[in-house]
């Protein structure tokens, strides 16, 4: 049987102790390392998986990046919302990758969201507290944060279930106006002048003071329209009774006419007024005098215009007047407050952890051990950093655990290690043991300096006073120290009762988002990988997933880590290799999940590509009608064209007749006004002949010239009867 050879590169001085023993050959300088049964390196590039084969293996995965990158992981556990079996925001902060529009877009949304939460979270505080007004936010801040977190809590299947379908239009969203505001407040100093509320009540009162112009220059054009309109009637009434006048005066001396001719046609002695009755006109005429206000009344009424001059609206009185909104204040803007975050908190589940200062972490996506990471509140330095330095990195954003849970006053975080030997059945394997990670300063949110807020110790081990040997300045604990200390602050064992499962249910959430890519990795069954997972336990012991790490440090950095790696790595050869011991053939390994397989080995393989390469979609592509051709032909031109000719000739008759019956009309009308001018023309001469042959010489003489002044004053009235 041939010696078993193994390569061992990148340090690992415990892996080679281990297989040494085992009587392993290392071939990591020699020809053979190709061939080695066992490659173990620090670098996933130093494996040829195209070469890889069983029982050869290899620590690393060729995809592993997918895993244990910033950019990768947060990539994965963003496409499985909704896919794993809980929910990713119960155990990974907010993240965002800041390349693209989009992703940019959708971080500035995120963090105005934050900055609204997080002005309404300090003002309920400073009001509990018993702060004055002048010593918190100006209510008129508070409100459009209020207004701004209703608009984030609306319900889009409401929205979408009205008539209106509000919901294009609702939802979370800041204009320009309240940002302005909401930008210059500061949590740390909320008492500040806020420049922008000035400036936007100066500009409402200035609107306000204009809407106010404009009603005033409105009321005055509706009463110069009612003046115009009161003139143009009285104008009206006095030409209609000029018109009646004029029409009385034709009448009057028309009847004097009839009256003086009548005694010569009867034969009795003409009298002023005597046997005669008024016409119905003349009685019509006496009844109504010319000044008569009736007539003015009717003509009124007869000429009154309609719409907006006949209901003029009255000038806006003060209770008209558009009033400032203020919205609620005091207790009522209180409970709204209260209300609508306790709204929020059961539907969000980072509330608790998002804090009130608004606090992002950037690290750079390509960097390691803490390297180029700070912190920033400011959203104009994010997106700066965003943008300058897009040629060396990417950066990855992620909302701050604003409120960790602090031993002795310093941040911690956690380092568990995990091995994963086969993602098809996916196969987890959870060390019995982690280890504490401390800040090496006081945790304050005031201050950004790495040193309280980074645990890598990668960074603490730069700080001036530490020191690997000492308890407090090693800035690091091991498990049964951390449990001991949440069991005497919480008075329960929540080490194994909240924490630890809610670590392994966000290592099987993470490998699940990645399995599917994780499968089509080359040599996926030759292969296998020790991860080590960060997390950060909050004040109220939830637990979050801060990133996992390929290849994570395996050097004696403390006295901890001196006792804990020799040991997980010796375990994890023991898993790979199966010679364990009976007692504890795993080591303190122990299995946290295996799944069913995903794919069938006698179909499709390991490969997902390779399960679907083989399916095909068959049909015909469905083609609509040709249309018909709507160029028409010679004969069709000539009939279009005949009956188009045809229709206008027929038109042109029809407006000739028109017009010579018009014509006719006309000729008609004159013939029929000649004629009665005429016959009253006749009738007149008639009765003057016959009255001028009875009457004396001297009578004759009189009558002659009365006759002959009435006529002349007759002539118009008969012209005008017969156009009538």
């Amino acid at each position: 049987m041939a010696a078993k050879t193994f390569v061992c590169l990148g340090g690992y001085p415990d892996i080679k102790r281990s297989l040494l023993e085992r009587g392993w050959e290392d071939v990591s300088g020699a020809g053979g390392a190709a061939e080695a049964t066992l490659t173990w390196t620090c670098r996933t590039g130093d494996v040829d998986f195209s070469k890889l084969e069983t029982p050869r293996l290899a620590n690393h995965f060729q995809r592993i990046s997918q895993l244990c990158t910033k950019v990768g992981l947060n990539s994965r556990l963003q496409e499985s919302r909704g896919l794993c079996e809980n929910d990713i925001d119960v155990f990974y902060p907010q993240t965002f990758h800041l390349v693209g529009h989009g992703e940019i877009d959708a971080f500035v949304n995120e963090y105005r969201l934050r900055k609204v939460e997080g002005v309404l979270k300090e003002w309920l505080q400073h009001v509990k507290a018993g702060r004055a007004p002048n010593e918190t936010f100006h209510e008129d801040v508070v409100r459009i944060a209020l207004e701004a977190a209703r608009r984030n809590l609306a319900n889009i299947d409401e929205l979408l279930e009205e008539d209106e379908n509000e919901a294009g239009v609702e939802g979370f969203s800041l204009s320009a106006s309240e940002w302005s505001v909401l930008k210059e407040v500061d949590v740390d100093c909320p008492n500040k002048d806020i420049k922008e509320l000035e400036v936007q009540k100066q500009s409402r009162l200035e609107q306000d003071r204009n809407r106010q112009q404009l009603k005033q220059a409105f009321a005055k054009q509706v009463t110069d329209l009612k003046r115009m309109a009161t003139q143009l009637q009285e104008k009206a009434a006095k030409k209609q009774q000029e018109k009646l006048r004029k029409q009385a005066l034709r009448q009057k001396l028309s009847n004097a006419v009839l009256r003086s001719r009548l005694p010569a046609l009867t034969g009795t002695p003409s009298s002023p007024g005597a046997g005669t009755e008024p016409s119905g006109d003349a009685k019509k005429e006496e009844g109504t005098p010319r000044d008569s206000p009736g007539a003015d009344t009717v003509s009124r009424r007869r000429f009154s215009p309609k719409g907006a001059f006949a209901t003029p609206a009255a000038p806006p009185g003060p209770a008209e007047q558009e009033e400032e909104f203020t919205g609620p204040s005091g207790a009522e803007l209180r409970a709204e407050v209260e209300k609508v975050m306790d709204a929020w908190q059961e539907l969000c589940p980072q509330f608790r952890v998002n804090g009130s200062h608004n606090l992002w972490i950037l690290k750079p996506a390509g960097r390691a051990r803490g390297v180029g990471i700070f912190l920033s509140s400011n959203l104009d330095e994010i997106l700066q950093t965003a943008r300058t330095e897009r040629e060396t990195t990417t950066w990855i954003c992620q909302k701050y655990v604003e409120t960790p849970l602090l031993l002795d006053g310093r941040k911690h975080d956690l380092r568990q290690w995990v091995l994963i030997t086969s993602w098809d059945p996916l196969t987890v394997w959870f060390w019995g043991e982690c280890y504490v990670r401390i800040a090496a300063d006081e945790y304050v949110l005031d201050d950004t300096n790495n040193m309280r807020h980074l645990t890598n110790n990668a960074v603490a081990s730069n700080h001036p006073l530490f020191d690997k040997e000492d308890d407090h300045w090693r800035c690091m604990w091991d498990q049964a120290q951390y449990q001991d200390y949440l069991r005497k602050k919480f008075g329960h064992d929540a080490w194994k009762q909240k924490v630890r499962p809610a670590m392994q249910r966000a290592v099987l959430a993470t490998l699940t988002s990645v399995q599917e890519t994780m499968l089509e990795s080359k040599a996926a069954a030759s292969c296998f990988e020790l991860v080590g997972y960060d997390f950060l336990v909050d004040a109220e012991l939830g637990v979050w997933l801060l990133e996992v790490n390929t290849s994570p440090s395996m050097e004696y950095s403390t006295c901890i880590t001196k006792r804990l790696v020799p040991e997980v790595l010796e375990d994890s050869l023991k898993v790979v290799l199966g010679d364990g011991p009976e007692d504890a053939p795993y080591g303190r390994f122990e299995l946290l999940h295996r799944g069913a397989r995903i794919h069938d080995a006698s179909s499709a393989g390991p490969s997902y590509k390779a399960a679907t390469a083989g399916l095909s979609v068959e049909g015909q592509r469905l083609r609509p009608p040709a249309p018909q051709s709507s160029v028409p032909g010679a004969k069709e031109i000539r009939e279009s064209s005949q009956r188009l000719a045809e229709r206008r000739a027929q038109e042109l008759q029809a407006l000739e007749k028109k017009k010579q019956q018009r014509k006719e009309k006309e000729r008609q009308k004159v013939e029929q006004k000649q004629r009665l001018r005429s016959s009253l023309r006749n009738k007149v001469l008639g009765m003057k002949n016959r009255a001028s042959s009875e009457a004396a010489p001297k009578a004759n003489a009189e009558g002659g010239s009365e006759d002959q002044n009435q006529v002349q004053v007759a002539q118009p009235e008969c012209s005008e009867d017969a156009g009538k």
